[in-house]
């Protein structure tokens, strides 16, 4: 009877141990997301580059694995597929959207595609840089309510980049990259109600808000440069952001101001800046840097509209080169103050 127990404890033993190690195999888990490197494939080897600077999977498929785990009752494959889900909240899954992806197909369009992300990462601040990057020729989804910028959407562990693959011209690829940088902060920044109170304050206190600029604010030298310089507005004196280029529905082109200024010749290029800046300071009386977007003779519709103009100039200038350009003007400054301390110290973002 001895010897019999001591067997039982024994294979007990045994069993607990086969068990241990088979639990400590299953708890080691493959990461998919990292990316290896294959230096005769161009495409491969430039996303591991990608991933070797900035640890930052890139991806062309939103399926990025599917692993066979075993067996179903009837002998079938059981497989485990590993997806960039953009339907995943931080605490919420949602079922109703689905989203439908045009991949890239060819090599150059995939590695104009990586160019452009790695462009973008170099110039996004560690806070900012996503967990992984989905790059597509387009993306659409199901729902009619659902807003999908211009050229990416933000999932909760993936950046989805599309219609990017011919963005190849270095300015291009840095304006569309502070679009897309400035924009991800304004959606940041519009759900602090606090900030964006104290931010538009400054300007409504002077119920300035929707006005025109030549007869509710008496802006007298927006008046005398909209009679100089013809189709200009105060939404057209630079090329960055928040900024639009002049049409010229004469040859059916765009211009920067100084192109249109010295196509007509309606001014030299020194008297043409030093009105532009005229301009600037005359709306900055009232904390503006530009114009209602449906047309330059009204100041900014509202808040919202304001900050936006206000944060892309922040990502497309930074601090120094909002101060230089803005500087003279007190209320300009007091709203870029609030918004440049509120980015750079409570959101991290390095500009």
């Amino acid at each position: 009877m001895k010897h019999v127990i001591i067997l039982l404890i024994a294979l007990v033993c045994v069993t607990s141990c086969s068990k241990e190690d088979a639990i400590d195999k299953q708890t080691v888990l493959e990461n998919v997301y990292t990316i290896e490197d294959d230096p005769n494939d161009p495409v491969q080897h430039k996303r591991y580059q990608i991933y070797q600077t900035y640890q930052v999977p890139v991806y062309f498929n939103d399926t990025i694995s599917v692993k066979e785990i075993g067996t179903d009752w009837y002998g079938n494959p059981v497989k485990r597929y590993e997806t960039l889900d953009l339907n995943w909240g931080f605490d919420s899954y949602t079922t109703s959207i689905k989203y439908k992806y045009d991949y890239l197909q060819t090599e150059e369009d995939k590695l104009n595609a990586l160019n452009f992300a790695e462009q973008y990462l170099e110039m996004c601040s560690k806070s900012m840089r996503p967990f992984s990057i989905m790059l597509a020729n387009n993306l659409t989804s199901t729902s009619t309510s659902l807003n999908i910028p211009d050229n990416y959407y933000v999932g909760l562990r993936t950046l989805v980049l599309f219609d990017i693959a011919n963005i190849t011209a270095p300015d291009e690829i840095q304006s569309t990259s502070q679009t897309i940088i400035g924009d991800m902060l304004i959606q940041k920044i519009s759900r602090n109600k606090t900030i964006v109170d104290q931010f538009g304050a400054v300007s409504q206190e002077l119920q300035a808000y929707y006005k025109i600029w030549t007869i509710d604010l008496e802006c007298t030298n927006v008046a005398d440069c909209d009679k100089k310089y013809q189709n200009i507005t105060v939404n057209n004196l630079y090329e960055e952001a928040p900024y639009v280029l002049i049409y010229n529905k004469w040859d059916k082109k765009e211009y920067t101001f100084m192109e249109y200024v010295e196509k007509y010749n309606l001014a030299t290029k020194e008297e043409a800046d030093a009105d532009r800046k005229l301009y600037l300071q005359d709306i900055g009386r009232y904390g503006f840097i530009r114009g209602w977007s449906n047309g330059g003779v009204l100041s900014p519709m509202n808040i919202n509209e304001d900050l936006q103009y206000f944060v892309l100039a922040i990502v497309a200038l930074g601090k120094e080169g909002f101060t230089e350009r803005y500087g003279v003007s007190p209320l300009v400054m007091t709203k870029f103050n609030i918004l440049y301390d509120y980015i750079t110290i409570d959101l991290n973002v390095e500009l």
